[in-house]
């Protein structure tokens, strides 16, 4: 029976087909693998006309061949076939932050980065789904074991970078490790000198800290890093501590490097960067009051819309603007959670306009879907900000502002949301599709509920988790929705049976049929939301004395 390995090595040989069919029409010699592989069709591997052009240029392409592997640590395990030449066929794609062509070289400089790769290219080319659960748990193992060795090597930086922007399938909203790792990663970057911008700093390389990169190098995992810290920021709702948006980074932005950066590249710095411009402007605000005031929060988006017009040239492509979409929705987020003493017309007025900015965003992405696969490649940041999105859309509708707005027009677009979120998912129990059955779920709530319910009167308000920045506007979102499904299944619950006849305990039961189909789920899901608030004056007391409190 093939080991984990072997099956490993034939997947890896397939997803090379796959995808290396896009860049090059010849085969490598057949003494080039040692390993037979199964045919696509046998693995049922996605046909690569199946897949858009642009979507297969962006992919990650696959090294020619790997030999049988039989040591039982995957990751850790030397590939002793050498992978072709890249003169003499497809190598691997010179992206942004990693700077490799050679397989080879990739794999030598650091085999998390090389299994990183191919972790991230499995989760579209490979159908086999125990592949992608296989890689991301060895590899979730081997990043947190790297982080304990000092210093990181460039090329484990840029491994982790694409983790937080691929995250692990199996993560979720409250145990998001991307935080954790983009901040270990920010400081290891500070310690090998890369907000400098130039690659073997005298005065930074000393002892251990060898550098031997060059400024390229240096320039391009910088910007990385702190468009991700960045992201993830944004969509935890925390501080942007670890975003340093230096002039390295504004040199990037305007071109003034000796090397050519992409423009979308440079779009996408500059979308960040604005973004940390209004977190820290928020941040500062939110310690003086309890909301955001309306006149702040404008200023900002007339801002942005200066930025934009310089940025978003006739020569910014689709995802261009797309991003820049998501920083307006980014600050009209703030409009939902105004300083007391609101003028309730003007509050109507800018609420309306974030939803329609919510309601373009998730049109957008599908037309970039229909164009060119997006959703199959999605970023784990750009998903959290169409969970944002969502979320703006079912607070308009659970609210007294639906008789402002055509009632099936919205309610349509909140089923696109649920769609979108199947689109994005990978593999059974991801966020995505537990994100999908919570929107479904509050859906069939919505269609449920009787006329004169109480949330119909209500403004489309953040009132709690205000700390947590923009993404106070989601965790308001999903408690209430908590709260709702509470009070729907307590209308559906019998009278407690008796007592059992040796037990004092009692238990509460369901009438199987006259429970709605919408409510016969397994609730467990929302549990993970539970620790994001506990209601005033409902704290234990701080209690170190072996459970009794003084």
């Amino acid at each position: 029976m093939p080991s984990k390995l072997d099956e490993l090595a034939q997947e890896i040989q397939s997803i090379k087909e796959s995808v290396g069919s896009a860049s090059s029409t010849s085969l490598p010699p057949s003494n080039a693998v040692i390993t037979p592989s199964r045919d696509s069709d046998q693995l049922g591997i996605t046909s690569p006309s199946a897949v858009s052009s642009r979507s297969r240029q962006n992919a990650v392409g696959e090294p020619r061949g790997i030999s049988a592997l039989e040591p039982p640590v995957a990751l850790h395990t030397p590939v002793t076939t050498v992978i072709q030449d890249t003169s003499s066929g497809p190598s691997l794609p010179r992206t942004l932050v990693v700077r490799y062509r050679n397989a080879n070289r990739c794999y030598e400089s650091c085999p998390l980065l090389f299994w990183t790769i191919i972790y991230v290219a499995s989760h579209r080319y490979a159908k086999t789904k125990s592949l992608i659960t296989f890689l991301s748990e060895e590899i979730r193992r081997q990043v947190f074991i790297a982080l304990g060795e000092i210093p990181l090597s460039l090329s484990t930086l840029n491994a982790i970078v694409l983790i937080c922007t691929w995250i692990f399938p199996g993560c979720r909203f409250h145990s998001d490790p991307s935080a954790t790792l983009s901040s270990v990663t920010t400081n290891a970057a500070l310690l090998l000198g890369l907000h400098t911008g130039r690659g073997a700093h005298p005065e930074y390389s000393h002892g251990v800290f060898q550098n031997n990169f060059t400024n390229e190098e240096a320039t391009f995992t910088w910007a990385g890093l702190n468009i991700v810290a960045q992201r993830v920021s944004s969509f935890m709702g925390l501080p942007p501590v670890t975003s340093l948006f230096n002039q390295t980074i504004q040199n990037t932005i305007d071109g003034r490097t000796p090397f050519h950066v992409p423009s979308g590249f440079r779009i996408l710095l500059e979308c960040q960067k604005f973004s940390n411009h209004v977190s820290k402007i928020v941040l500062a605000n939110l310690q003086e009051s309890s909301g955001v005031s309306a006149h702040i929060v404008q200023v900002l988006e007339d801002e942005w819309n200066i930025v934009q017009g310089m940025i978003c040239s006739e020569r910014a492509d689709d995802l261009d603007r797309f991003n820049a979409l998501l920083v307006r929705l980014e600050i009209q987020v703030y409009y939902m959670m105004p300083a007391p003493g609101y003028s309730p017309e003007l509050l109507k007025q800018l609420v309306l306009r974030t939803y329609n900015t919510a309601a373009s965003v998730l049109r957008n992405v599908q037309e970039l879907d229909r164009k060119t696969g997006f959703l199959s490649h999605i970023t784990h940041p750009q998903m959290r900000s169409l969970v944002t999105a969502s979320c703006v859309v079912f607070k308009v509708l659970r609210s007294s502002y639906m008789q402002f707005l055509d009632r099936k027009s919205v309610e349509a677009t909140a089923l696109e949301a649920t769609l979108i979120c199947e689109r994005t998912s990978v593999m059974d129990g991801d966020m995505p599709l537990r994100l999908k059955a919570l929107l479904k779920t509050f859906l069939d709530i919505y269609y449920s509920s009787t006329p004169g319910a109480s949330w119909q009167s209500e403004e489309p308000l953040a009132l709690n988790f205000r700390s947590r920045l923009g993404a106070g506007v989601t965790f308001d979102c999903l408690m209430a929705w908590k709260s709702d499904g509470r009070i729907k299944r307590a209308t559906g619950q019998q009278t407690p049976n008796p007592p059992n006849e040796n037990t004092s305990e009692e238990t509460d039961t369901l009438l199987a049929g006259a429970v709605p189909d919408s409510l016969a789920i397994d609730w467990s899901f929302m549990d993970e939301f539970e620790w994001t608030w506990t209601p005033p004056g409902l704290a234990p007391p701080i209690n170190l004395w072996h459970g009794m409190a003084r």
